[in-house]
């Protein structure tokens, strides 16, 4: 999409009323930005004589990263706040600046929605009479993966989320780090998403609840807020919450050499998906940088996300869900777009997961949310499996290892439904015969370019 779109100012229940969220270029000099801000704070730089605006770094710690040599530098991202009826004429002054990247209105981000509705099992469908099990551990043949001596050993896999029942059976001795970013002015008060996604990804094994996919990475639970307020108490542009939490899980050093996921299951308002957020988009492109593998809820918005993003980071995994039939269809909200790089069952029907309402409650889940969370999972053991896998090659692994998704017409997906065996075997080749590996993801791009092409001429 184009840089900044023109909304009806305060109108649109997807955006934040008067705030901007800006991105400078990364030659952009610390010491201009400073000005900038100062500008905007002082009433130096307005409008016509409007009513001034307020800026400040989105990060608070930005400065202490002005020299950092991993792109792009915290110091690039600025919030303003100024009057509702001038945003767009605000946005269109910034893009003209020559040091600016991206200005666009603030998305008002939440936890992406949890359906209300144990065991492992042994098929992979759900069972007779709708008992539910985890079946959609069999379909993604992980159970499989696991038999191979997998379980997600040193790899620390981060939840950005809302609340955690940080006291459930099948968590309580799983979470390393919790991480707690909501105030008292923007408080949590939905436990029932993180512990959901936290019980998929990592749950206890051998306990006699549910297992989680990577039952043996340790879990960082960081609680952002469940909104994102508009001004602080000064009347300044708050701290986006979800973007610092990001942050923390890429710069925090307890990691002990072990390798990272990121797992971010926030979403715009509207069903945009979380990349939509400018301090997002930066601090994944920062983690992605270091090497850190990035997973993201595509959203459940039943959108295209190549339409509403400005840029997808070519190796950032977004995720998309698939309903419980054998067939692996595209769930009718599950976002889409070439960039969703893989997908897994995400029906909120048939989705079993920790439940927050008691320590031993279990619940259907579903959504991109669960289709994510077991695919952070997947990645941490793929990471066991070769630990010298860059965030690329992962997304690369998962968009050619699995099976085809079954989607509507007009929807396309740029991956697969996600196959976990033959991902961790593609991984292990990789270990030995990269060259051979690369070649077959080139000949598969290949055969499905020329596929895409014909489907097009055939509707001509």
């Amino acid at each position: 999409m184009a840089g900044w779109e023109r909304f009806d100012p305060g109108t649109s229940p997807s955006f934040k009323p008067g705030m901007i969220e800006v991105r400078f270029k990364n030659g952009a000099e610390a010491n201009a930005i400073d000005t900038f801000i100062g500008a905007v704070n002082s009433g130096t730089l307005s409008l016509d004589g409007s009513a001034p605006g307020r800026a400040r770094y989105t990060f608070e710690d930005a400065r202490s990263f002005a020299d950092d040599a991993v792109l792009p530098r915290l110091v690039q991202f600025v919030s303003m706040r100024v009057p509702a009826d001038k945003v767009g004429d605000w946005i269109e002054f910034l893009l003209k600046r020559g040091d600016v990247q991206i200005a666009k209105q603030a998305p008002r981000l939440i936890g992406a929605s949890t359906p209300d509705d144990h065991l492992i099992g042994t098929g992979d469908v759900p069972g007779p009479n709708d008992e539910e099990t985890q079946w959609y551990l069999h379909r993604c043949k992980i159970v499989g993966a696991w038999a191979t001596g997998l379980s997600g050993a040193n790899v620390v896999v981060a939840d950005i989320d809302l609340g955690f029942r940080r006291s459930h059976i099948d968590i309580a001795s799983r979470i390393e780090r919790f991480v707690p970013l909501a105030t008292a002015r923007n408080p949590v008060n939905d436990l029932r998403h993180g512990t959901g996604v936290l019980g998929i990804i990592g749950g206890e094994a051998f306990n006699d609840g549910i297992c989680g996919v990577a039952w043996g990475s340790a879990l960082w639970a960081v609680q952002a807020g469940s909104r994102d307020d508009d001004l602080s108490a000064t009347g300044d542009p708050t701290t986006n919450s979800w973007a610092e939490g990001i942050k923390w899980a890429t710069h925090e050093p307890d990691a002990r050499n072990r390798r990272r996921v990121i797992n971010i299951e926030a979403q715009a308002v509207g069903g945009y998906n979380a990349l939509y957020s400018v301090a997002i988009q930066g601090v994944v492109e920062r983690a992605l940088g270091l090497n850190i593998v990035v997973c993201i809820a595509a959203g459940n918005g039943a959108a295209n996300v190549n339409e509403h993003l400005d840029n997808v980071p070519p190796a950032v995994i977004l995720v998309g869900s698939t309903l419980a039939q054998a067939t692996n269809e595209l769930a009718v909200d599950s976002n889409w777009g070439v960039d969703v790089s893989t997908c897994a069952p995400g029906d909120s029907s048939h989705d079993v997961t920790c439940g927050s309402g008691s320590d031993n409650e279990y619940v259907n889940f579903g959504g991109t949310s669960g289709a994510a969370a077991k695919i952070a999972g997947v990645i941490a053991l793929l990471l066991q499996a070769n630990e010298r896998l860059t965030p690329l090659q992962i997304r690369k692994l998962l968009q050619y290892s699995g099976s085809a998704v079954v989607v509507q017409q007009g929807r396309v997906i740029g991956g697969t439904f996600v196959d976990c065996l033959n991902a961790v075997d593609e991984a292990r080749r990789l270990k030995t015969f990269p060259v051979v590996v690369h070649l077959k993801w080139l000949l598969l791009h290949f055969t499905r370019r020329v596929a895409a092409f014909a489907r097009k001429i055939s509707r001509v």
